[in-house]
C-alpha cells in the first residue's frame, strides 16, 4: 500500500509526499505520479522543490545502509550507511522520469493503474515550463495525447454522409454537430436528414451513460451578388484576359446576355458603393478586376487577372460598405422551416454589423428565440464591426474563405486570432471554418509573379481538403487544424470533407486526433491566468463562486466539477471538503493521488484562467460570477472535471468561458441545451430522462451519480479521484450556493 499525500499548493511549485517503500518487492513511484501500488515496508519520505533544484530523502532507519537504489533519470545512488537523509541532484526533467525505490536489481515497468484517466500525463514536462519559449522547448511527440477532446467537430452532411447508418458512425467517431448547408438542397431533402440524425443519435439512447445528443445546424445561404447568365446557354463560358476592359452593367437587358465585353451583376447599388481604384472579384476570387470609370449604371474595368467565367458567379467588393438586405427571400423561407424543424443553431452568412444579427432573430421569432445564431464573419466590414457584431450573437464563425477574398491573404490569420480572442475574452463561442494553406499561399504568389493569375480558390478551402479524395490530409492541413485549436477555437468544422468526400468517416477521426493533440500541447498556464486577468472585480456570488471552484480543483488536481442547477446559474458561497483530511485512510490518499500525479500539469490552465478573469468587465450578473468562482475552485484542487446540471445551458457556458482544466459535464433534461452545449469548449453534455424526484436532495443525487456514472464510463476518472460538486439548496433557478470537493465513488 502506498500513501501519497501533497503538502504545498502550485503557487510554490513544491512537491512533497509520503510513500511507503518495500523491502523485497520494487515500489514503483513517480514524482507528482503514482503508478502501482504494492503492500508492506516501512515509511520513506521524499520532498522535492524546483526552487531548489534538488530533493531530499528521508530514509527509514531499517532501510539505511541496504541496497536500496534511487533511480531519477540516469542518477543511481544508495543512501549512505549511518544517514537517515540525503540531498540528491535533481533536474525538472525528474519529474517525468520514474522514481524507483526497492531492493530488487531487476526496475520494473511503471504502470498507471491508479488515479484519473482524464489528468494524465500529457506534455506533463512542458507544462512545468516559466514561459511560452520554454513551454515549446519541451513540447514532446512522444507525449500520450488528452483522453477527452473539448473541441467541437462540426460536420457538413452531404450525399457521402446522410445515410442513418453513416450518420451512426460519424456519431461514434466524434461528430458533435451536424450542418446542413441551405445553399444547395430543397427544404424536403433537408427535412430527411435532420430526420436521419435524429435517428442516428436515438440509436445510442437505450445506453444513457453512452448516448451524447448531437445538435443540428443551419448555414443561411444569405446575401449575395451575382453575375448573370453567359450568352448561349447556363453552361457557356467566356474567357477574360488580363488587360482587357469590361463593362459592368446594371441595365437589364444583359441580364441573360453577358459576354467578354459586358457582364450585368444584380447589385443595383454597386456604383454606389464602390469608387474609382476599387477592386471587384469574380467567382470566389479567381477573376479580379479594377474599376477604372464609373457612371450612374455602369463601371468600366480593367481584368487584372483573368480566366473562365461562366453564369451566375459570386462577386465580391472588398472593402464596400454594401447594403444589401441582412436576410433575403430564402433566407427567411429557410429559417422558417429551420424553426419548424426545431434546429439548434443557425450560422447566419454575410453578417456585417449588429442589426443583421437582430434582422435573423426576428425572423425566428419566439418560437425561435431559444435558436443560438452563430455570425459568420466573411467581409472586410463584418471584421471591422466585429465587437457590435459579437455582443449581438451567441457566437462567431471564422469563415476563412470568403474573407481571405475580402482581405489580403497575408492578414487572414491576423483576423481569425483577432476574432478568436475577443470571443474566448467574451465568453462565447468561436468557430474556426474552411482552411488557410501555406503551400496554397505560395502557390498563389507563384503565380501572380509568373502568369499574372491568382486562384484565390486555391488558397482558401476545407480544412481537410485533401481528405476529400485521399485517406489522409497534408502536413499543412493537420498544422491548420491544431493551430485553431490552439489559438483557442470551441469548434472545428469540416465542409465538403464529410459532405461529399470519399473518407468522411476517416476526417472526422482525424480531426478528433489532432484536436486531442493540440489540447495537450496547449499554453495552458499562459492562457488560465490570460482570462482570469481578463475578469474584472466582480460582487456577484456567483462569479466568485465558479471562479472559485475552477481555481479549488486545479490545487487539489480532483478529477471532475460537479455543478448542479436547474437553469445553469452558480451561486456559490460556501465551500466543503468532502473529507476529513486529518486522519488519513487508503480511501482518502487514492483519492489524492491524482494531485501528486498531476499539479504541475495544471499550470498552464491557471495562468489562462488569471488573464480572462483579469480582462472580464465588472459584472452583477450572479452566474458569470458563480462559473468564475467555479473555475477558481477547480483549479485549487486541481478537479479533473466540473459537473454542472442546468437547464438553459448558460451556467455551463460561463464555466466554459474561462477555460478550465477540467471537463465541464453539464447535466440537463432539457434535449436542446444538452445539442447546443457542444458549440463551448470543454462541456460534455448528459442528458438526464429520469423522472424528476419529489425530494429535491433526492433529485440531486440522482443527476450527481448520472454525472459520476458518465465521467467513468468515458474514461474522464476513476473510483477515488476527487471531483467538485456545485448544488443549490433548493429548487428553482440561481440558488446554487455549495461547493464540495468530494472522492468519486
Amino acid at each position: 500500500m502506498v500513501h501519497v499525500r501533497p503538502f504545498c499548493s502550485l503557487a510554490c511549485r513544491k512537491l512533497d509526499l509520503e510513500a511507503v517503500a518495500v523491502s523485497s518487492v520494487a515500489t514503483i513511484l513517480r514524482v507528482g505520479l503514482l503508478s502501482r501500488v504494492q503492500k508492506g515496508g516501512p515509511w520513506v519520505r521524499i520532498q522535492g522543490t524546483i526552487v531548489s533544484k534538488q530533493f531530499t530523502v528521508w530514509w527509514p532507519e531499517d532501510v539505511v545502509g541496504k541496497a536500496v537504489r534511487l533511480f531519477c533519470g540516469k542518477v543511481y545512488c544508495n543512501p549512505p550507511p549511518g544517514l537517515g537523509k540525503m540531498t540528491h541532484p535533481f533536474t525538472l526533467a525528474a519529474f517525468e522520469k520514474i522514481l524507483i525505490l526497492g531492493t530488487s536489481e531487476t526496475m520494473p515497468k511503471p504502470h498507471s493503474e491508479a488515479g484519473t484517466a482524464f489528468i494524465q500525463t500529457q506534455q506533463l514536462h512542458a507544462a512545468m515550463a516559466d514561459t511560452f519559449l520554454e513551454h515549446m522547448c519541451r513540447l514532446d511527440i512522444d507525449s500520450a495525447p488528452i483522453t477527452a477532446r473539448n473541441t467541437g467537430i462540426i460536420c457538413t452532411i452531404g450525399p457521402a454522409s446522410r445515410s442513418v447508418e453513416m450518420l451512426k458512425e460519424m456519431i461514434k467517431s466524434g461528430m458533435n454537430v451536424a450542418r446542413l448547408n441551405f445553399s444547395h438542397g430543397t427544404h424536403e431533402y433537408h427535412a430527411e436528414t435532420i430526420k436521419n440524425v435524429r435517428t442516428a443519435t436515438e440509436s445510442f439512447a437505450s445506453d444513457p451513460i453512452l448516448y451524447r445528443p448531437v445538435a443540428v445546424a443551419l448555414d443561411t445561404k444569405g446575401p449575395e451578388i451575382r453575375t448573370g447568365l453567359i450568352k448561349g446557354s447556363g453552361t457557356a463560358e467566356v474567357e477574360l484576359k488580363k488587360g482587357a476592359t469590361l463593362k459592368i452593367t446594371l441595365d437589364n437587358a444583359y441580364m441573360e446576355k453577358c459576354d467578354e465585353n459586358i457582364l450585368w451583376l444584380d447589385y443595383k447599388n454597386i456604383c454606389k458603393v464602390v469608387e474609382v481604384g476599387s477592386k471587384i472579384y469574380v467567382d470566389d476570387g479567381l477573376i479580379s478586376l479594377q474599376v477604372k470609370e464609373k457612371g450612374a449604371d455602369y463601371l468600366v474595368t480593367e481584368v487584372e487577372n483573368g480566366g473562365s467565367l461562366g453564369s451566375k458567379k459570386g462577386v465580391n467588393l472588398p472593402g464596400a460598405a454594401v447594403d444589401l438586405p441582412a436576410v433575403s427571400e430564402k433566407d427567411i423561407q429557410d429559417l422558417k422551416f429551420g424553426v419548424e424543424q426545431g434546429v439548434d443553431m443557425v450560422f447566419a452568412s454575410f453578417i456585417r454589423k449588429a442589426e443583421d444579427v437582430h434582422e435573423v432573430r426576428k425572423v425566428l421569432g419566439e418560437k425561435g428565440q431559444n435558436i443560438k445564431i452563430i455570425s459568420k464573419i466573411e467581409n472586410h466590414e463584418g471584421v471591422r464591426r466585429f465587437d457590435e457584431i459579437l455582443e449581438a450573437s451567441d457566437g462567431i464563425m471564422v469563415a476563412r474563405g470568403d474573407l481571405g477574398i475580402e482581405i489580403p491573404a497575408e492578414k487572414v490569420f491576423l483576423a481569425q486570432k483577432m476574432m478568436i480572442g475577443r470571443c474566448n475574452r467574451a465568453g462565447k463561442p468561436v468557430i474556426c471554418a474552411t482552411q488557410a494553406c501555406a503551400s496554397s499561399f505560395l502557390l498563389c504568389t507563384l503565380f501572380r509573379r509568373t502568369l499574372g493569375l491568382v486562384p484565390w480558390s486555391l488558397l482558401y478551402r476545407h480544412m481537410l481538403e485533401s481528405m476529400i479524395k485521399k485517406p489522409r490530409p497534408t502536413r499543412a492541413e493537420s498544422s491548420d487544424v491544431a493551430n485553431a485549436v490552439l489559438d483557442g477555437a470551441d469548434c472545428i468544422m469540416l465542409s465538403g470533407e464529410t459532405a461529399k468526400g470519399d473518407y468522411p468517416l476517416e476526417a472526422v477521426r482525424m480531426q478528433h486526433l489532432i484536436a486531442r493533440e493540440a489540447e495537450a500541447a496547449m499554453f495552458h498556464r499562459l492562457q488560465f491566468e490570460e482570462l482570469v486577468r481578463a475578469s474584472s472585480h466582480s460582487t456577484d456570488p456567483m462569479e466568485a463562486m465558479a471562479m472559485g471552484s475552477v481555481e479549488a480543483s486545479y490545487k487539489c488536481l480532483a478529477a471532475a466539477l460537479i455543478v448542479l442547477t436547474t437553469s445553469g446559474r452558480k451561486v456559490a458561497k460556501e465551500v466543503m471538503i468532502g473529507q476529513d483530511q486529518s486522519t488519513p485512510s487508503w480511501a482518502q490518499w487514492k483519492s489524492q493521488a491524482p494531485i501528486a500525479r498531476e499539479a504541475e500539469a495544471a499550470i498552464y490552465h491557471l495562468q489562462l484562467f488569471e488573464e480572462l478573469r483579469r480582462l472580464a468587465p465588472i459584472t452583477n450578473d450572479p452566474t458569470e460570477a458563480a462559473a468564475v468562482g467555479a473555475v477558481e475552485a477547480s483549479f485549487k484542487c486541481c478537479s479533473g472535471a466540473i459537473i454542472v446540471l442546468t437547464k438553459s445551458g448558460r451556467s455551463a457556458h460561463q464555466v466554459a468561458r474561462y477555460r478550465p482544466r477540467a471537463p465541464i459535464i453539464a447535466v440537463t433534461r432539457n434535449p436542446q441545451t444538452a445539442r447546443q452545449a457542444h458549440l463551448y469548449r470543454g462541456i460534455f453534455p448528459v442528458l438526464c430522462k429520469d423522472a424528476v424526484q419529489d425530494a429535491w436532495a433526492e433529485d440531486v443525487d440522482l443527476r450527481v451519480n448520472l454525472a459520476m456514472n458518465v465521467g467513468k464510463a468515458r474514461g474522464f476518472f476513476k473510483t477515488g479521484d476527487v471531483v467538485i460538486v456545485l448544488t443549490g439548496w433548493r429548487p428553482g433557478s440561481g440558488y446554487t450556493n455549495t461547493m464540495r470537493v468530494v472522492p468519486v465513488p
